[in-house]
């Protein structure tokens, strides 16, 4: 049996290769996700938290605030970052992840519109929708 594995290593070692290059591709969306977000909160921690302070503690970010193509500012990166969450948990895609730049354009649209069906949305709807 050993003289067997031995024979036939390199076959095996680009087997395990190969297939680990496949499940990589399948789950990318999955790992993008994990190594993307930067928000460090999941969705139910998020929705226990109404304002949202920011890192410098100046600012209280509104979770009620609509908002639409043309937006910007830490809202939309939030937005932008729970999408991204979103669409790496929702299976393989060929779709692209959202860049977080804070500017709501048409790739932050046609991806919320994807996952809620809605154009325009505050981040608490979204929170909601997306359970």
């Amino acid at each position: 049996m050993k003289e067997k594995i031995q024979e036939h290593k390199v076959p095996l070692i680009v087997g395990a290769l190969v297939l680990l290059a496949v499940l990589a591709f399948m789950y990318k969306n999955k790992l993008a996700s994990f190594f993307l977000y930067k928000g460090g909160l999941t969705n139910a921690q998020s929705a226990t938290m109404h304002p949202t302070v920011t890192s410098n503690n100046s600012a209280i970010v509104d979770r009620d605030t609509l908002l639409q193509k043309g937006s910007k500012g830490k809202q939309v990166e939030e937005l932008q970052q729970l999408l991204n969450v979103k669409h790496g948990s929702s299976g393989p895609s060929f779709y692209e992840y959202l860049t977080v730049d804070g500017i709501f354009g048409s790739a932050t649209e046609a991806m919320l519109k994807k996952y809620t069906g809605r154009t325009s949305i505050s981040i608490n709807d979204l929170l909601k929708a997306l359970k």
